[in-house]
Formats: structure tokens, sequence, C-alpha cells
């Protein structure tokens, strides 16, 4: 058996028991129930081929979003009330002083937000 797949089924088997009293979700999710060879049959399946200018479009309309100027911080915390959450996450390059990238990466990542923060200082100054 692929050890992840043990992993996995050894996970699914404390979820389980956890759920007894009704504290996860997890039991909700579609491939609950089902054995490790069934899990191994899906992921070996055919995938159908994606079309890249459908990925381009659904990244663009992303970034349209997120990164709109009219999006702006607010203190609703029913996610029910809202059309659409975003979760942004940053690791910072350092850790101590040891870098998770190369300086030439941490350089160019610095110039894209520093890029991305006067986009959206002109778009807000042109409405």
């Amino acid at each position: 058996m692929n050890c992840s797949l043990k992993r996995f089924e050894n996970r699914l088997d404390s979820l389980r028991g956890a759920s007894a009293g009704g504290r996860c979700g997890f039991l909700n999710h579609p491939f609950v129930g089902q054995t490790s060879s069934a899990l191994a049959e899906i992921a070996a399946a055919p995938k159908a081929p994606r079309d890249p200018e459908e990925d381009r479009r659904i990244v663009e309309e992303i970034n349209r979003q997120t990164d709109s100027p009219e999006l702006q911080p607010h203190d609703e915390e029913d996610i029910d009330k809202m059309d659409y959450a975003t979760v942004r996450r940053m690791v910072h390059p350092k850790k101590g002083r040891w870098l998770r990238f190369s300086e030439d990466q941490i350089k160019r990542m610095l110039e894209h937000e520093q890029e991305k923060a006067a986009d959206g200082n002109h778009q807000s100054e042109a409405h």
C-alpha cells in the first residue's frame, strides 16, 4: 500500500473518532468511506485536459477581484453575508539569519510588492 494512502487512512480513522461528538466536518467530504484502493483508482484516473486560455481567464478574474481598489477592509464576521472571501498569506523571506529564497528572488518579490502598491495608489487616485 502506498505510504501516503496509509497515513490518510490512519488520519481518517482518527477523524472519525473525533467526529463522533460532532466536532469535525471532515466526514461530509466525498472521499469519506472510500477504501485506499478506491482512492488510488480516483488518483490514477485520466484527467481532462486543461484549457490554458480558461486558466488564464480565471486567474485574471481572481486578480481583478482581489486587487480591486474598491475592495475595502471591513468588520463583517458572517461569511454568509459576503460575496467572497480572500485569505492572504505571506512567507517572510528570512527566518533569523537564514534566507528562505535566493537574494535575487527576494529582490524580485519586493519589487513586485512595491509595483502593486504603486499601481493601487495610481488607480485609487484616478477614481
